[in-house]
């Protein structure tokens, strides 16, 4: 089983600042929640358990830790919401735009 990456879902609403910020934080989340292997496992557990059923623990771990990332994601979406992000991210985007650009560059 291999690690499966976070995606980060961007509309054409989302402008630079927000593709960012939605990019950085899929990989903060995947850097966070990487996967344990067998040999890490049996820091955890007792070798028996982690030699006959390593296997298992690590596809549960995986599918655990797919759980817990999708949630994360999905709180990540409602925080967002909640405080407007995305518009105010936007504004200073559009800001950016319409600001000559200053002598020292």
């Amino acid at each position: 089983a291999t690690m499966m990456q976070t995606t980060t879902t961007t509309t054409s609403e989302d402008g630079k600042r927000m593709q960012q910020l939605r990019k950085t934080f899929a990989k903060a989340v995947d850097k966070s929640l990487k996967e344990v292997s067998k040999k890490e496992l049996a820091r955890f557990f007792e070798k028996r358990l982690v030699r006959h059923y390593g296997d298992v623990l690590v596809e549960y771990g995986r599918q655990t830790m797919e759980v817990v990332r999708q949630n994360v994601m999905a709180e990540f979406e409602v925080i967002l919401a909640e405080v407007d992000i995305k518009d105010r991210l936007n504004v200073l985007d559009e800001l950016e735009q319409q600001q000559p650009l200053l002598a020292n560059g």
